[in-house]
């Protein structure tokens, strides 16, 4: 608990009360005394009652002024809504920033580079633009770069606009300002006085300052973050830059030799991007240690306190209207209005709006990392579930069957036995796929019945393959099996092996060992041609029948008699193959014992949660694929097979079935 912040900004609260930093007389000791502290204070720190804070920090609470909120007339409730106005102000201490600025300085000094993600609202931008110009100011020859996927994210209101604001204010109303006769442009200053040698040619004057602030659109051309080297680095938006996991290892080499890195790198974003854009932030956010990024434990994400991500600024903390006097955070009151907030939005029309305002104002970094368009799986619900996975691997990861299937000499079928060298692939690889055998894993043996054979037409598979042993693309072939009596997973193998023949070969065993009937996407004509030379063509489902329907008149639908089998490739069948699989994630499993358990609860396959997570119209997610042709699979059983066992039932009726032929001759 914070008390007494406002000793922090005596030099702040002073220029407020007088319009200007001190009433010394300027070029006397005492002036130069002054300035010389608060220099040293914006460098190193200041220290308050033995709370201290860092330079960074205490040159934005003093020489950072901002159009800030002050209420006008508050609500009548808690959950109503104050009536503001924004007024020129200096930034209030928040927790929150005391926070953030002590994890930016532990970063530099331990030789790593930080990452921030959070809420919309929490000055992120003005607190990169503010260190950029402390720098610039105080650190003779730094350079700092701001480098932006779009321009209006430097420009308009973005954060090169904001340093040449705080800069403007510092040149007017201290003496730290600077002369800009070079490279002084829309997106570079660089402090410098050019001066004439004695042969008359023009070049810098060898005492000019030579800070620097550069900012630079990369727009698609992600090479232009090659060679640079600064005192920082901000990377802005980084949560709509589509190429961010490139850039950073573009930027790396240049920051860091050996054991020495030279300055600090840091990425910022913010919740609730659309397509795949927010996959490299992602990236580098819960994985800090693979990019030497300092890394924090994971206090906001339920079930996952065991692991580390990047500096999260929740939407609960510093929340406007949930603070105190000095700028400790009531995040239990916070939260209530909030959760307020969402019962509203969810009342609209509108499907994703919901989903938007979690990803914006989000309370943890799953909500941050939520989709707000393009897909239509629950990703709040898939994300909890991962969640779980990760942190009980013994009822998850630990509990699966992995192994091979091999031949029973005896009874001449597939048996499962435990490989402890099988590898299942539990990562996405998304840069080379190639040789990666994989692994069978079985969450659920066979279920048999009496006479200890496998069910007849109780398991059906969805298969996503692939035709080529060579290929540029990064597809694995992959294959579920499912339980039509429960709607349960019970097995997976994905792999690009070898050979496709391996594929081939590993797949139809599964579908044997299940008694399995497959729907299989017919785009790759490879494994129908391999299964049905192994005199096993039984196993693959003819063209379901909703498929039929909705390519009837299409050019897909071929005029040939020839029986058709599996799916064809279609953006219709393709989206409500994926529609269905949505749907089974929230369906319940109807368990007595269990009244709020959904069909995701009991899925253990982590890989194809998180492509259902990240899935865009863009990328290549060959679980979502065969996990799609599965759910058209259970839907045929459920609404053609179904409505066929009811006329059966009809027909046993008939007396037809009572007559004695024989006694009639």
């Amino acid at each position: 608990m914070f008390k007494n912040t406002h000793l922090f900004q005596e030099t702040a609260n002073f220029f407020v009360k007088h319009g200007k930093y001190t009433l010394l007389a300027p070029g006397s000791k005492a002036y130069k005394e002054f300035w010389d502290e608060e220099r040293r204070r914006c460098i190193h720190g200041y220290t308050v009652d033995g709370v201290r804070i860092t330079g960074y920090h205490y040159n934005y609470l003093n020489f950072s002024p901002i159009l800030k909120t002050q209420v006008v007339k508050e609500a009548d409730t808690e959950e109503g809504l104050n009536q503001a106005e924004r007024v020129l102000g200096f930034p209030n201490f928040w927790d929150g920033d005391y926070d953030f600025f002590h994890y930016i300085e532990a970063a530099e000094t331990g030789g790593k580079h930080a990452i921030l993600g959070g809420s919309r609202g929490k000055g992120k931008s003005l607190k990169s633009a503010s260190m950029c110009v402390r720098n610039y100011h105080h650190i003779r020859g730094s350079k700092s770069y701001c480098f932006a996927a779009k321009e209006e994210y430097l420009l308009k209101d973005g954060i090169i606009s904001k340093a040449w604001e705080l800069m403007d204010f510092i040149d007017a109303n201290t003496p730290w300002a600077k002369r800009r006769h070079e490279n002084n442009s829309e997106l570079h200053r660089k402090a410098s006085v050019k001066i004439k040698n004695e042969l008359g040619v023009e070049t810098i004057h060898p005492k000019s300052f030579k800070s620097e602030i550069i900012g630079v659109t990369t727009g698609d051309n992600i090479n232009k973050l090659r060679g640079k080297r600064g005192k920082l680095i901000i990377l802005e938006e980084g949560g709509s830059n589509p190429k961010l996991n490139k850039g950073w290892n573009i930027l790396r080499p240049s920051m860091e030799d050996g054991k020495n890195t030279f300055g600090l790198i840091l990425a910022i974003g913010t919740g609730g991007e659309e397509g795949s854009n927010f996959e490299g932030f992602e990236e580098l956010f819960l994985n800090p240690k693979s990019y030497n990024i300092k890394s924090i434990q994971n206090i906001w994400d339920e079930g996952m306190e065991n692991s580390e991500c990047g500096f999260f600024f929740p939407a609960d903390q510093n929340y406007s209207g949930a603070m105190d006097k000095d700028g400790n955070s009531d995040r239990e009151k916070a939260r209530r209005i909030i959760e307020a907030d969402r019962k509203i939005v969810a009342q609209g029309n509108d499907p994703h709006a919901l989903t938007r305002r979690k990803a914006e104002l989000p309370l943890n970094p799953r909500e941050m990392m939520m989709r707000i368009s393009g897909t239509q799986f629950p990703i709040d619900e898939l994300k909890k579930q991962e969640a779980e996975i990760v942190s009980k691997p013994h009822q998850y990861k630990d509990a699966d069957f992995i192994g091979r299937l091999v031949l029973d000499q005896e009874t001449q079928k597939y048996k499962f036995e435990y490989d402890k060298n099988v590898n299942p692939i539990y990562d996405l690889n998304r840069k080379d796929n190639k040789n990666l055998y994989g692994g069978l894993v079985i969450y659920s043996h066979p279920a048999k019945d009496n006479s200890g054979e496998v069910y007849q037409n109780r398991y059906v598979a969805g298969i996503d393959s692939y035709d080529f042993d060579e290929s540029t693309t990064t597809s694995l072939g992959s294959c579920f099996i499912g339980d039509s009596w429960t709607g349960k997973i019970v097995a997976e193998y994905t792999g690009r092996p070898r050979t496709a023949e391996e594929f081939y070969e590993n797949v139809r065993r599964l579908l044997l060992y299940y008694n399995a009937k497959a729907n299989i996407e017919n785009a790759n004509k490879g494994i129908f041609d391999y299964i049905d030379n192994k005199n096993c063509g039984w196993l693959i489902m003819d063209e379901p029948r909703v498929v039929r329907e909705t390519l009837e008149d299409t050019t897909i639908r071929s005029n040939s008699s020839r029986r058709r089998r599996g799916t064809p490739p279609s953006k219709e069948i393709n989206k409500f193959a994926r529609g269905l699989l949505a749907k089974w994630c929230l369906e319940s499993t109807k368990n007595p014992e269990k009244p709020e358990e959904i069909q995701l609860h009991r899925f253990r396959c982590l890989p194809a949660i998180k492509e259902m997570v990240l899935w865009n119209i863009d990328g290549n997610f060959d679980r979502v694929s065969a996990l799609s042709m599965l759910m058209l699979a259970f839907y045929e059983r459920e609404k053609y097979n179904v409505e066929t066992s009811k006329n059966h039932k009809d027909l046993a009726k008939d007396d037809f079935w009572s007559r004695n032929y024989r006694k009639n001759g």
